[in-house]
Order: C-alpha cells, then structure tokens, then sequence
C-alpha cells in the first residue's frame, strides 16, 4: 500500500485545504484513532516515555523461566510428552492437526500437491519435502534445510527475543491510489482524480458559478468569491466650467455629477470636498414705489407703498386670484359682438328657424338651419296624378322661376355649400342635411357665402367655455382673464398703444413687479410720460421716475 499524508486545513494560507506540512503535528486530542492493522513510527512514546520496541524498555516484567527445572509450579510444569496434554499418541508417520475448536488428534497426511513438511518419527532423524512437480526428497538431522523466494516471494530471517523467525512474504497485489488535482476541460473547471497504480482514473469536477473563480497551485484548490459590488463616494468639486458640482464617483472611474448654479442674487460656493455654501447676495433697500398702471379710459398712479389696485372683470370677463395669480377669463356672455380680422361682425347666434331676420350679422344654429330646410322641403307640393305637371313653378325669392316643361319634367336638386342631399326610392322620401364646417365643436361663420370653421375658435358646451385665438373687441368684460393652464414661459399682454387700468380704486398684484431696464446713457434721450418709472440697469437697478422733464431716482429724488 502506498503512504499517505493526511488534507488538513491550513489556518495560516487563508484556510486553504492542503497536505498536512512537513513538521507539523496532526492534533487529535481527545480523539481516537481505531481499526488499525499496523502503525509505523520512528519513534514511539508511551505515557511520556519513550519506547524503543524492546522488551527491556517494558515495565512489570513478568519473571520468565529459563528452564523448566526453574519454574516454581511443579505440578502444572509445562508437559514434555503430548499425553500430559491428555492427547492420544498416534502411529508413526501420522502428524498433529486440530479442528479449528481446540480438539488436537494424530492423523495420517496424503501427498496431495504443494509442499509438505513431514515429520517421522518421535525423533526427528528428518524432514521429508516434496512438490507438485517432484519427488519427495528427505532431509536428514544434520543437514540444512534452506528456504529461498522465488518469482514474487522472499524470504528473510531474523533472531526476535531469541527466536529464530523465517519470514515468508510475497508481493502486494493490492490495488493503490493517489489523489491529486488537475486543470478541467475548460477554463473554468478543475479536476479532483483518484488514480490506481494501474493507471485507472477517476475524476470529480469543479466548475466555477457565478461570482465564484477558482484556481489552481499544484496540489492546492483555491475557491473566491468575486468581488462585484462597487463603491460609491460622493463630493463637491468644480467642473472644467468652473461650476460647483456634487460628483458621485464609482471605483471603476466612472462618474456623474449635478451641477449647481446660482441664479439671480444667489451665490454657490465650494467650502472643500464635502461642502457646498448656497448664499443669498439679494441687498433689499427700503424705498417708497411708485407705479402708474394706464388703461384705455385713463390712468392710475400709486399713492404710496401699500397703495392697491384692482382688477374688475367688465361685461362677459371674470376675474378670479389665487396665491400670487391674478385671472381674467372671458365668461362667453353678454358681448354685444365679436369682430374677426375680416368680414361682418357677428352679433348673435340665432335659433330663428324661420330666417326672418335675413340678418347679416346673425349666425343661425345647427338646429335652426336644419327646421328652416325641413320645413321648405315640407312645403313644396308634390304629386304626378292626372296628367299634369309634377310641380309647377318652383319660385326662390329674388332667384329665377323654375316651370315643370311637361308632365314628365325632371326637378333636380343641387346641394350648395354645407348641404348634403339624399334620397330613398322605397320611402319615396329626400333627405336634406346640414353639414358643418370644420370639426367638432368649431363654431361657423359665413366665409364668403358658404359656413367656415377653424379649431381657432370653438365652443365647449359642457364647460361654457368660448376658445378663440384672437379677439378684436372694443369692450371685453370679464370677472377673471387668465393664461391657460397649460401655458408655460412668459403671459403676455401687448398692445400698440399705452394699456390703461383704470380700477375704481385701485390695482392689486400679488406678485413683484420688474420694472423694463434702462441705462444712464438711455435715459438721457429716453422720453416717457411724466410719472413713468423704469429700473437703471447700470446703477444696481435702483428705480427712477420721469417728472416731464427729468429722470429722477425715487430713493433720494436726484437726477440720474
């Protein structure tokens, strides 16, 4: 059998498993080691002492008789004839054999193949030897017999407490078995093997997982987690604009950063790596404001700081605030008439289904038009009996007469402009209908004689609500005006001429005011209306006010 060093795990190599090293002690305290048929030592100690195999090293020693004359028992003295053992002589040439159960008798042996030593005689005179493939050959008394090995057996002798031993020993068929480790069949695999000594392999596999490497180092095994997980540092740094950034650094290299700009009267500083200063630069100077709000009926200039003014919805316009929004919402009533950039100005929507009022600045509704054609349709006699004409005349005010020509005659109906005509034979029936321009909820307009419509001016009927896009009126009304919700970047309200407010007492805002900026230079050429006021740009913004002739800073009233 082959030796073998124990696997133990290495404490001091990262707990590797490896061979047990050269030197080391393997310690089995309070631990057994049992089913052993041999043990093989250098040196053995037993309870502390040293033991060299021999038999003066022991302790307790019996004492042993070197005759049998020095024995001290002589009644149970060892026998010298096998009768004192109560066994029955047997004849000559018959040996000694036992069944196995401790029962001794003399039998007669046969040659039946191998060696065989036989004894003859009480004496022995000699030893007879024979094998398979020989004769019998004797041994006298004074010869010597030799034992020689041959093929796979040896032979040796040795004295062991004055004993002569013969030992017999042939070869170690027994199948022997290495354990080591090898490179897998691809890159990330490895192989355990158990190899007999007659080349026969069998393997165990390892193969990596995921996050798992391993590697290999002669007889050492080497399983790691990879290490996946990044870290993360974040910091104030500036960036190649000069901005101060908060930057999010991965291990790898990669980085990500959100830039902080300071905006009007805001200052962002950069203490050091894990501070960033936001300051406010704004310098609020005590003043007294002066604002003339202008209208098309008039003017009205603040009397003091706290002076108010308000805001009035005028016939169909609503006025409404929340927080700092002021709105002005057109309510789609009481408007005496809407003006597009061309045509009539529209004045009302009529439901007269007569059409009486043969008005041109009335738009007849859907249903108005509709009972206004049924019902000249239901008017037209009818009738092909007797011979006769189908229809007579067919008479359009201020339009030719249309006479049947025979009783035969065909009356053909052409639809106009937002007609549309059609008729069923089994019904005998023709159906005219109405067909509005435009898309739903697109309000019409006579466009040059025919309906028009355009997604620039619509009517939502659930929510009351008029949209148009724009609107020439000489009076607008409203409780509130406001941009649609929707609305993002800057309102505007623009006009060619001055814009006049003319509240009953005053104008209320619910927000700052930025006034428009001028520099010194401007205003020296700058003419306005006495009581205008504007900021000086190149003066830290300080407001200014025109007296008729002058621009003045309202803070201490000198010139500019």
């Amino acid at each position: 059998m082959a030796n073998r060093i124990p696997l133990v795990i290495d404490t001091d190599n990262q707990n590797k498993i490896s061979e047990l090293p050269t030197g080391d002690n393997l310690d089995l305290s309070n631990s057994q080691i049992i089913g052993v048929s041999s043990l093989s030592t250098g040196s053995l100690v037993i309870n502390s002492v040293p033991f060299s195999g021999s038999y003066n090293d022991l302790t307790n020693k019996p004492t042993i008789a070197t005759d049998v004359a020095s024995l001290t028992d002589v009644t149970n003295k060892i026998p010298t004839i096998l009768t004192q053992l109560n066994i029955s002589d047997g004849s000559v040439s018959q040996v000694l054999t036992t069944d196995g159960g401790g029962n001794f008798t003399f039998s007669t042996l046969a040659q039946s193949g191998g060696d065989t030593i036989v004894v003859q005689g009480g004496d022995i005179t000699g030893i007879q030897i024979a094998g398979d493939d020989s004769v019998p050959l004797t041994v006298a008394g004074n010869n010597t017999l030799k034992f020689e090995g041959a093929g796979t057996i040896t032979t040796s002798a040795a004295e062991v407490s004055g004993t002569t031993v013969l030992t017999i020993t042939g070869s170690d068929n027994n199948t022997t078995y290495t354990v080591n480790l090898a490179d897998g069949n691809t890159t990330d695999t490895k192989k355990l093997q158990l190899v007999s000594n007659t080349a026969v392999t069998d393997n165990i596999t390892f193969k990596e997982g995921a996050n798992i490497t391993i590697t290999r180092d002669a007889d050492t095994l080497e399983i790691e987690a990879a290490n996946t997980v990044n870290s993360y540092t974040i910091s104030s740094e500036t960036n190649g604009a000069t901005q101060t950034t908060l930057r999010l650094s991965e291990s790898g290299g990669a980085i990500d950063e959100v830039a902080f700009v300071g905006g009007t009267d805001i200052d962002v500083v950069r203490t050091d790596a894990g501070t960033i200063t936001i300051n406010n630069t704004f310098t609020e100077t005590a003043q007294l404001l002066l604002q003339t709000v202008n209208s098309d009926g008039g003017s009205y200039t603040a009397q003091s700081a706290v002076d108010e003014f308000y805001i009035i919805g005028g016939t169909g316009i609503t006025t409404s605030s929340s927080g700092s929004n002021v709105s002005v919402a057109f309510n789609g009533t009481n408007i005496p008439s809407i003006q597009f950039t061309s045509g009539v100005s529209i004045t009302e929507f009529s439901s007269d289904a007569t059409l009486a009022g043969n008005s041109n600045s009335a738009v007849p509704t859907e249903q108005a038009v509709k009972t206004y054609v049924d019902g000249e349709i239901a008017g037209v006699g009818g009738g092909g009996g007797g011979g006769g004409n189908a229809f007579g005349n067919i008479v359009v005010d201020t339009q030719s007469t249309v006479g049947a020509d025979q009783a035969t005659d065909n009356l053909t109906l052409v639809a106009g402009d937002n007609i549309s005509i059609t008729t069923d034979a089994t019904a005998d029936s023709v159906t005219f209908a109405f067909t509005p321009a435009g898309a739903n909820t697109q309000l019409q307009w006579n466009n040059n004689g025919v309906l028009g419509a355009s997604n620039n001016m619509t009517w939502n009927d659930g929510s009351n609500t008029l949209s148009v896009t724009n609107i020439v009126a000489t009076t607008i009304e409203a409780n509130t005006i406001q941009a649609p919700s929707s609305l993002v970047g800057t309102y505007t309200i623009s006009s060619p001429t001055t814009i006049t407010l003319d509240p009953t007492s005053e104008v209320q805002l619910d927000a700052p005011i930025k006034l428009q900026g001028k520099t010194v230079a401007q205003l020296a050429s700058f003419v306005a209306s006495a009581g205008s006021i504007v900021a000086v740009t190149d003066n830290s913004y300080k407001p200014a006010y025109y007296n008729g002739s002058v621009w003045k800073y309202v803070g201490d009233d000198s010139n500019v």
